[in-house]
């Protein structure tokens, strides 16, 4: 967690690909210092650095890498509140990974969709991005991201005025979330927040 040595170490790599040249080493490097600007809470630098990254890992071709950091920057455009630009990072990383047969990488990507879909009151369209997520991680017992979907349908339910039955949603994810243990990431985390405060308001 020494934040402050592994962007030292992160820019010193990138350095040393820029001089040795290769679309696919360089796109890498910059990949993991987008990845340590997140965790500085540097969102500004950590978008700047995904597009290059994705810029160099589509001139090497590399579509493996490029799904996972157009993931990866439309996670983090969500985060900065550009919901129509992570909706469409996250779009195309998802039908990368399903080309590729990543099918998890696809569910988790498909549920960023949503929840982008979610975040412009768009919960109608959100509801069949939802159903392809849950049914790959109900598929290989994925517990923590499914209490992520039913979340999800929790705020589209809660969109669309049913209450009672976002309620219910939310109680059992929470259910499954402490048979788990796990911690919701950021975006997960505030939605689920979010859709709490207006059921329990309601």
């Amino acid at each position: 967690n020494d934040l402050t040595a592994a962007r030292a170490f992160a820019t010193e790599r990138l350095h040393v690909c820029r001089e040795l040249g290769g679309d696919g080493a360089i796109s890498s490097a910059l990949g993991a210092l987008a990845n340590v600007a997140v965790m500085l809470g540097d969102r500004g630098d950590a978008v700047r650095f995904y597009e290059q990254a994705a810029a160099h890992a589509r001139a090497a071709g590399a579509d493996g890498a490029l799904a996972s950091i157009m993931n990866n920057l439309g996670y983090v455009m969500l985060l900065n509140d550009d919901a129509a630009g992570g909706e469409a990072r996250c779009r195309e990383a998802a039908r990368l990974f399903e080309e590729l047969g990543v099918v998890t990488e696809a569910a988790g990507a498909w549920l960023n969709v949503a929840m982008a879909l979610l975040a412009e009151s768009r919960a109608r369209d959100a509801l069949p991005v939802l159903d392809r997520s849950l049914q790959t991680y109900a598929e290989v017992g994925h517990a923590d991201c499914i209490s992520y979907c039913l979340n999800a349908y929790a705020a589209s339910a809660e969109q669309l005025g049913q209450r009672r039955h976002a309620a219910v949603l939310m109680g059992a994810a929470r259910a499954l979330g402490r048979q788990t243990g796990g911690t919701p990431p950021p975006l997960e985390r505030e939605l689920r927040d979010r859709t709490e405060r207006s059921v329990e308001e309601a």
